[in-house]
């Protein structure tokens, strides 16, 4: 490689320091340094302000482990101005869909009540229809109590077995997290 001037040096120097430079390019540099007062104050500056260490030879405990690299890379994500609040729109969509979920199986709970409800009302028509004689409105009054305790009933098992199935999500959900912040502390 050819002889190089102050400036392409001065240029090259934060790369050298941090080890970041070809083989050929280290040697011109070095080369370079020790004939050039200048450029070797500089680099000595370098070294001393941000406190690298002059050989290639890093102390290996001196490393930043894996996970302290992912958590403070995490950091800067979240402090990124844009990313918290996509982040708390995003859990709150999440957290709104997941009520949602909430309100329909309430929502289906409804139908087998209000069927049952219907019922029951079925059964008092009924009672009230055969008390003053009337034979025939009190058999209707029999059909609807029997459709709505039918459809009632019918209607019970699924909501059940929805409702059981959306509590055992919510135990897992929870539990993983639990883990999860255990794990991590």
């Amino acid at each position: 490689m050819n002889e190089l001037n102050c400036s392409v040096v001065a240029d090259l120097l934060p790369l050298y320091v941090e080890d970041i430079v070809s083989p050929e390019t280290r040697q011109a540099i070095a080369e370079h340094l020790e004939t050039c007062e200048e450029c070797r104050a500089k680099y000595e500056q370098m070294l001393t302000d941000i406190d690298i260490p002059v050989e290639a030879e890093r102390n290996k405990e001196e490393a930043i482990p894996l996970k302290r690299f992912r958590f403070h890379l995490l950091l800067n994500i979240i402090s990124f101005p844009i990313w918290l609040p996509l982040l708390l729109a995003v859990a709150a969509v999440a957290l709104t869909l997941y009520l949602c979920v909430w309100v329909v199986a309430i929502c289906l709970w409804c139908v087998p009540v209000s069927f049952g409800a219907v019922s029951l009302v079925g059964i008092v028509g009924t009672f009230v229809s055969f008390a003053q004689g009337l034979v025939g409105r009190g058999l209707m009054c029999l059909a609807c109590t029997a459709a709505g305790a039918g459809l009632a009933i019918l209607l019970f098992f699924p909501c059940m077995l929805f409702s059981k199935w959306l509590v055992r999500c919510t135990a897992q959900l929870w539990t993983r997290l639990i883990k999860r912040r255990r794990t991590e502390k």
